[in-house]
């Protein structure tokens, strides 16, 4: 009999306390706790090679574009609040911010519907020099810092295929290596090597088996795709990085060779290695885009992470706790029944 008394009195507690922690949801909703928090200016890719459709959704084709799109906005909804997140898109040469980094909670309807509105057709120009869009929105971070939430800690993401158009020559191209602090000292315009890094990720959007690009004509309509007469096979600007490689050269009258271009700059597939490329010359990070819950991963490390005092809703904490208890004593009770039973009732020997 003791020992049920016991068990009344502990079960007494337990669901007071359950009672106790049931209210303080209603009470005390948030509680001030250390957290880590981010800030990312993700820029999207919109040029036409993005409006191939080689993803496949619930077996639906899905444009890169769209895809690039449902990323952003599935990493969006997990950052914990706190966090902020800016929007930017890139075409020809540079990145057009069109969303200072907000708060992901308090603007979380805003952000939301700013990436439903994302279209190729907001691109205002055709080309595509990817490794210059990287250099430019490296700079525009860099100038940035301290204002509009953006700080040291702040993170760029770009997602695009890699694919440029027309092909660049890479004796003119910028060194996204000449933005990162310490890596190239004594060259003009360098960063000091005690600045802060820049955080960075590059998302390879697309397939890796070259399919036709979409063509549209003014109106947006499509009319079928590009073909290898309707796109630059080839660099055709300046002096040529290696000129003795090239068929036919002239150094006045034909730099970039007498004989016809014919390649492949018509089709388009991830440029896995080229992304790679300007990924370890910037210091940044690469992931294909595969999963949503990798690219999540890749951008929330510790390092890029500013730890702050925030009230933090711990509504579901307190209500685990009290559910838990309330849980517990039905079990106690029937684990101290079938104690007692073993106990104090002798079964019939036979």
């Amino acid at each position: 009999m003791i020992e049920r008394a016991c068990l009344a009195d502990w079960r007494f507690w337990a669901l007071l306390c359950a009672l106790v922690l049931a209210t303080a949801t209603f009470v005390v909703p948030r509680w001030p706790l250390q957290q880590r928090v981010y800030s990312t200016l993700f820029v999207i890719d919109i040029t036409r090679s993005m409006n191939i459709a080689d993803y496949r959704v619930a077996g639906e084709p899905v444009t890169r574009l769209n895809r690039a799109k449902a990323a952003v906005s599935a990493t969006i909804a997990r950052l914990p609040c706190g966090s902020r997140a800016g929007l930017a898109l890139f075409t020809e040469r540079t990145v057009n911010i069109t969303l200072m980094p907000l708060e992901v909670c308090a603007h979380f309807n805003s952000l939301q519907a700013s990436i439903d509105q994302i279209d190729w057709r907001m691109a205002w120009a055709a080309d595509s020099n990817v490794n210059r869009g990287l250099v430019d929105g490296m700079e525009k971070l860099r100038a940035l810092r301290g204002q509009a939430g953006i700080d040291d800690t702040a993170s760029l993401v770009m997602l695009t295929d890699g694919h440029e158009a027309p092909p660049v020559n890479p004796r003119y191209e910028p060194d996204p290596a000449l933005l990162v602090p310490g890596r190239k000292k004594d060259a003009p315009g360098a960063p000091p090597a005690d600045s802060a890094p820049l955080h960075g990720l590059l998302v390879g959007v697309g397939g890796y088996t070259p399919v036709p690009i979409p063509k549209y004509n003014a109106e947006g309509e499509r009319i079928g795709v590009y073909d290898e007469d309707d796109v630059p096979q080839a660099a055709n600007f300046g002096q040529p990085a290696n000129p003795d490689a090239i068929e036919g050269y002239v150094p006045r009258n034909a730099p970039w060779g007498r004989a016809a271009k014919n390649g492949t700059e018509h089709l388009s597939a991830v440029r896995e290695t080229h992304l790679q490329d300007m990924a370890e010359k910037a210091d940044f990070g690469y992931v294909h885009l595969d999963d949503d819950a990798e690219l999540y991963a890749r951008i929330t490390p510790p390092a890029w992470a500013d730890v702050q005092t925030r009230d933090t809703d711990i509504r579901w904490l307190l209500g685990m706790a009290a559910l838990l208890l309330a849980v517990c004593v039905p079990l106690a009770t029937l684990v101290g029944d079938l104690r007692w039973r073993r106990r104090f009732v002798r079964l019939p020997q036979p």
